[in-house]
């Protein structure tokens, strides 16, 4: 799971990331103990997660066969038992339609993005896609802009 870097209220990067036994810094200072049952944050398949910290929110984006996915929750531990909102499904054929890999929420000039890999069922196909939000809400539709030119 990769996460955007900055501390939280819940710990650095957003995740609780000491381990038992070591030393917690201050940014834990208010962090509940962890147990084995809590770091399950969500159940398979929760594929590629991705989350972020934005606006006193934890939004976790995730893909499926079906679309791309994103939950949103003001605690990290939270996100398992937030709604799952689906924000893109892909088309029935073509160049993004299948294979959805690795989504990734961004924020940029106050618009929310999401970078993924797709193929049309082909890995040799294999590209990076970009979704643009339709509004400013994060859980809300989405549309696909189109791929990223890599040269590769």
């Amino acid at each position: 799971m990769s996460v955007n870097s900055r501390e939280t209220p819940h710990g650095v990067n957003g995740i609780f990331s000491a381990t038992p036994g070591s030393p917690r810094g201050s940014a834990f200072a208010a962090a509940p103990a962890l147990t084995p049952h809590a770091r399950r944050l969500l159940r398979a398949p929760a594929q590629d997660p991705h989350v972020s910290w934005h606006n006193g929110l934890y939004h976790y984006c995730e893909s499926s066969a079906y679309g791309i996915f994103i939950r949103s929750a003001a605690h990290f531990l939270d996100l398992g038992q937030a709604e799952s909102r689906r924000v893109w499904a892909p088309p029935a054929k073509g160049p993004a339609s299948r294979h959805l890999w690795a989504p990734e929420l961004h924020w940029i000039d106050g618009r929310c993005y999401i970078y993924f890999a797709a193929d049309n069922g082909r890995n040799a196909n294999h590209r990076m896609w970009v979704l643009a939000a339709k509004t400013e809400n994060p859980t809300g539709s989405y549309e696909l802009v189109g791929s990223l030119e890599t040269g590769g």
